[in-house]
């Protein structure tokens, strides 16, 4: 079975490429330190704000040029992603994805009938996926919105006017298409109760990262 990686919903093969294996770099944490006079050591204030943050990560791709097309134009199509912002979907995380900006180092001229294409991913720190929730009440009920170790907030839509509560937070919603910055899902299971004020059909939309 081929691997294929994906820019933006275009294949490799779409651009004449074969795809030889790749390495998808760890993100570096965003670490933040004081330097108080008097002191001893350094304040380490990474976690400051209850989560520690993290820098880009790079993934490095590696291509031949499918030598069954015609290798100017595939090389052409490849140049073309140099410096665009994608959603970059790999083998390895079927399901997934990241968003990154590229670098696409054109192929050296030699005399081998084979040519070499680097594709280098300046990636946010998060492989993400997009999760949606699909549920109808009649009266009150919970839904469980299972997320992992990025913070996220969800966004509802509903055809009724409902009341949403999250932990302490209490929302009333009418119907149409919200962005609830409120409820912020953490890792793990996070439950939100709805109460409708008639039968209400819900969609809860919301984009779950992982490193």
């Amino acid at each position: 079975m081929r691997k294929l990686v994906y820019f933006d919903g275009t294949s490799n093969e779409d651009l004449g490429l074969v795809f030889l294996g790749g390495e998808i770099g760890d993100p570096e944490v965003r670490t933040m330190g004081v330097d108080v006079p008097y002191r001893d050591g350094i304040l380490d204030l990474t976690d400051y704000y209850g989560n520690v943050r993290f820098k880009n990560r790079t993934i490095t791709l590696e291509f031949v040029v499918d030598p069954s097309v015609d290798r100017e134009e595939a090389v052409e199509k490849a140049m073309r992603l140099n410096g665009k912002r994608v959603k970059l979907e790999v083998p390895n995380r079927p399901g997934e994805y990241f968003m990154a900006r590229l670098k696409v180092r054109k192929p050296k001229i030699t005399n081998s009938p084979r040519l070499d294409l680097t594709v280098t991913a300046d990636a946010e720190p998060y492989c993400y996926e997009d999760i949606t929730i699909i549920r109808s009440f009649l009266a009150t009920g919970d839904v469980v919105c299972p997320n992992k170790e990025m913070i996220t907030s969800p966004t509802i839509v509903t055809d009724a006017a409902i009341t949403a509560v999250f932990g302490t937070t209490t929302v009333t919603l009418a119907a149409g298409e919200h962005y609830v910055s409120a409820f912020r899902f953490t890792e793990g299971n996070n439950t939100i109760t709805i109460t409708p004020t008639s039968s209400a059909n819900l969609k809860i939309l919301y984009t779950r990262g992982r490193q």
